[in-house]
């Protein structure tokens, strides 16, 4: 029996409320980064060092996920592994609303990460999450995902859309250079 196995049993929490515990952790610890930085800092040197830190995490968990989905596919396994990346490092269902040879447009619509986040810190999160952050945190981590991928020479990038930011939906796009 793994040592998660005999703690899971000894806790005896329903499985939700331990998944709801995690989250929160994960919450916690990168909102207190972000205001630890912002605040010692100040948002413009701040910002792009909390996206690398997401950037090289995205990267190093995308690449136990290459191991897994592969890159045969090509876009559309970097689709795959991206979707892997919200699903389970944010609890994110992610649906791939566009999807040819050359384009794929990844959407998230159910965010209980950010709705974690407001619960936890209410709209004084908004100072540190907002569409600027969050769009090139997130930009970072598609590109850590994507050099995992090894797919840095031959994929661009953009993130119109993100809920943390105002908008309804997360939008991901990847586009293969010409």
């Amino acid at each position: 029996m793994s040592e998660l196995t005999k703690a899971l049993a000894q806790l005896g929490s329903e499985p939700e409320e331990l998944i709801r515990y995690l989250l929160g952790a994960q919450v916690n610890l990168a909102y207190a980064l972000r205001v630890a930085l912002t605040r010692k800092m100040g948002r413009e040197k701040a910002t792009p060092l909390i996206a690398s830190v997401w950037g090289e995490r995205a990267r190093m968990t995308a690449e136990r996920y290459v191991s897994e989905v592969g890159t045969k596919e090509g876009l559309l396994s970097l689709g795959k592994i991206t979707r892997l990346w919200w699903n389970r490092e944010f609890l994110c269902p992610m649906d791939f609303v566009e999807h040819t040879e050359d384009r794929i447009v990844c959407q998230v619509s159910v965010c209980p990460y950010w709705e974690a986040v407001l619960n936890l810190f209410g709209d004084e999160a908004r100072k540190y999450y907002n569409k600027e952050t969050m769009t090139l945190t997130s930009i970072e981590e598609l590109q850590g995902i994507r050099r995992a991928a090894g797919m840095d020479d031959a994929v661009d990038v953009e993130c119109p859309k993100i809920m943390c930011g105002g908008d309804d939906v997360c939008q991901f796009v990847f586009t293969c250079r010409k």
